[in-house]
Order: C-alpha cells, then sequence, then structure tokens
C-alpha cells in the first residue's frame, strides 16, 4: 500500500512510516452504467406539446363559437391527444360563451 501523502511503499501499518499521516486505503473504482436514456412513447405525449394547441386555444378565446366547433371535431378523432384537445377546448368555448352572455345581458344595459 502506498502513501496517500508522500507516495513511499508500506505495509499493513495504519500511519506511513515516512511522513506518519493516515493510510487510507484508495477506493476501488466501481464500472457503474449510466443511466439509460428515457424512451419516447407516444402514447406519454402531453396535450400542450401539440403544435397546434396554443393557436386552439387562441382561437377559442378570441372566437368562441369557432372554437366550440374546433373543439367538436376534436372531440371526433381517433387519437387520444386530439380528444382530450377537444374536450378541453368545448369546456373552455362554453364558459367563455356563458361569460359572454352574462356580461352582455345582465351588466352592459345597466352601463349604457
Amino acid at each position: 500500500m502506498f502513501c496517500p501523502t508522500c507516495g513511499k511503499p508500506n505495509s499493513d501499518v495504519d500511519f506511513c512510516v515516512k511522513c506518519g499521516s493516515a493510510m487510507i486505503p484508495a477506493p476501488v473504482a466501481t464500472a457503474e452504467r449510466p443511466p439509460a436514456p428515457p424512451v419516447y412513447h407516444p402514447e406519454q405525449e402531453q396535450a400542450s406539446d401539440h403544435p397546434r394547441y396554443f393557436a386552439m386555444w387562441m382561437l377559442t378565446f378570441f372566437i368562441p363559437l369557432a372554437g366550440l366547433i374546433a373543439g367538436l371535431v376534436y372531440l371526433l378523432a381517433e387519437d387520444d391527444l386530439s380528444r382530450k384537445l377537444g374536450r378541453y377546448l368545448v369546456i373552455f368555448a362554453v364558459l367563455l360563451l356563458a361569460i359572454g352572455f352574462v356580461l352582455y345581458f345582465f351588466l352592459f344595459p345597466f352601463i349604457l
């Protein structure tokens, strides 16, 4: 065993005979595998990763009736991601239409 401080070879002793530092055995290097990279699964894709996601939300916000129609079309799609997007668009469009109805018929007549 070699001294970690001065490098002098020593037999099985606790301290170096030349410099007196503690003889700590060198750590054994282990060959660990690096973690495996994540595997891409299309079914794990989120709706927010969909390329048309932002455009559909903006369309629904500014023109709720068009967003409602787009949401109904997406509800009829085959894949789960499009159906999920369609469900959220329909809910958002109905909420916006309800808020617009309440504002138009109950709040605006009192302002004008």
